[in-house]
């Protein structure tokens, strides 16, 4: 019961924990869930074999740029004697997307590919200057805005790459208009909307790898992984409780089934909770007829089906169960016969409380006592016939052990000595009036017959007060190592 009541705890721990770690994860995933549906990039968790070779190509791509924008800027340093970041950036994010790209991290891969390209683009217009350059970092731009949300969604894809197009023609129908003395301002103009555009992306990709960080940190916090083992702990000690009550339970049933007797278990409720299933060899006899008893059947409603053949009527045992049921009670005992098998027979339903934390109900054993009642019958008939049989002789009957303890006697009316003999059972034959010389011969006769095991014969001759003579027989047979059958005759 104990046992049970841990268990109980244990699984009330174990739940617990789980609902209070399931909430912390939602919470978490919740507030993250704008800023991973915004950063997302249209990135599904399928990698299947068309995704594989587009992100190929990109990185191919991105490597041609990569070449044709080193050479870009070599020429740039022969010419202009000037040396730009732009390289080293496109260097680092081509080699950052293959490393990315080789550790399955293909968001990063093409995240960082594209940025690549966005670059590269970015040197065009500055070698090239003026609205023809700008005019293809504009065009670089759209195509990277497109290629992040289309596989996002399609809407996202539409209204970026409809935004960069008027951005791109404003610029390019404005500058017609403008002074020449604004050429440079508007170059200047043209520069700093790049390097805010690659401000932008760079703070984007700051928020993505944050948020990564965030996912692996939620899942191998050091409060987390306690947690984890303490609930696999739990979840372990959970399976060896379930394991050893499963094998108390089948060891309980095992045990049920092995009673020669009809074994019930009821609930509070009066259902049949546990039942022994195996009655043959052992019950043979078994008043208990009907075919769906078993668990769950109701014992009240069933009882006079149950008992059909016994002559007590259902209220008794009802009345005897719910005695015990209730409480007012802890054990009864009902005793009846059977007409069963065209023959009178002898039933013993015995009934006991059961009641504990864990469980509430009675237990009802009925026990076929047939034979037990035959041998009580045929012991009570040879009494009686041993009674009658001693009272058509003048003899006085009774064993005694060596030491002359008077066990057991049978008396008889007619005998000279039963006036001096009532009342001496357990006492010595010293009570029975008897000259000391013929008791000291009986205890010496006693002794021989009880170490032998044999019968021995002796003859006495008594003188009462008025010196009339009694002659007397008596008889001493050894029936085990400490008792002897003495009979003592008058002649």
């Amino acid at each position: 019961v104990l046992y049970k009541k841990n268990m109980k705890k244990l699984i009330y721990k174990v739940e617990e924990a789980s609902a209070l770690k399931k909430n912390f994860i939602n919470i978490k995933q919740n507030s993250l869930h704008i800023w991973q549906k915004f950063l997302n990039f249209g990135i599904h968790p399928e990698i299947n074999y068309e995704y594989n070779v587009r992100i190929k190509i990109l990185n191919y791509t991105s490597l041609f740029f990569l070449v044709i924008s080193l050479l870009q800027e070599l020429i740039i340093f022969i010419k202009f004697e000037q040396v730009r970041v732009f390289p080293f950036i496109q260097v680092f994010l081509f080699v950052s997307s293959i490393v990315l790209l080789k550790n399955r991290n293909y968001l990063f891969a093409k995240f960082l590919s594209l940025t690549s390209i966005l670059t590269f683009f970015s040197s065009i217009n500055f070698f090239y200057g003026d609205d023809w350059g700008f005019g293809f970092y504009f065009l670089s731009l759209m195509f990277f805005g497109y290629m992040v949300f289309s596989n996002y969604e399609k809407i996202y894809a539409d209204l970026f790459s409809s935004m960069i197009i008027a951005v791109l023609f404003l610029m390019i129908f404005s500058s017609p208009y403008l002074p020449d003395s604004k050429i440079e301002l508007k170059s200047s103009i043209n520069m700093n909307t790049v390097l805010y555009l690659n401000l932008s992306i760079s703070v984007i990709l700051f928020f993505r790898i944050y948020l990564t960080f965030i996912n692996k940190e939620m899942q191998q916090t050091p409060k987390d992984k306690k947690l984890v083992e303490i609930l696999k702990e739990e979840v372990y000690q959970r399976q060896i409780s379930e394991q050893h009550w499963s094998e108390a339970i089948q060891l309980q049933i095992e045990i049920m089934n092995s009673i020669p007797s009809d074994v019930v278990i009821l609930d509070n409720k009066g259902d049949i909770f546990r039942i022994n299933q195996v009655r043959e060899p052992f019950i043979k006899d078994s008043i208990i007829e009907i075919p769906n008893f078993g668990v769950g059947t109701n014992f009240f409603e069933n009882v006079d089906l149950i008992y059909k053949n016994a002559f007590i009527s259902p209220g008794s045992i009802i009345n005897a169960v719910k005695d015990v049921l209730i409480g007012k009670t802890n054990f009864n005992e009902l005793t009846f016969t059977s007409s069963h098998n065209s023959d009178y027979e002898w039933y013993k339903l015995k009934i006991s409380k059961i009641e504990n934390d864990a469980f509430q109900g009675v237990f009802l054993m009925l026990a076929n006592i047939t034979e037990q009642k035959r041998a009580e019958e045929l012991t009570l008939k040879m009494e009686k016939l041993n009674f009658a049989l001693s009272s058509l002789y003048s003899d006085f009957m009774f064993n005694m052990n060596e030491l002359g303890v008077i066990s057991e006697i049978i008396p008889d009316s007619s005998s000279p000595l039963m006036p001096k003999s009532s009342g001496i059972f357990q006492k010595s034959i010293y009570d029975l009036g008897l000259p000391d010389k013929f008791i000291n011969e009986i205890l010496e006769t006693v002794r021989q017959s009880i170490r032998y095991g044999s019968t021995h014969t002796i003859k006495y001759d008594v003188f009462d007060e008025n010196s009339t003579q009694a002659a007397y027989e008596v008889k001493v047979t050894g029936i085990d190592q400490n008792d002897a059958f003495v009979i003592i005759k008058l002649l």
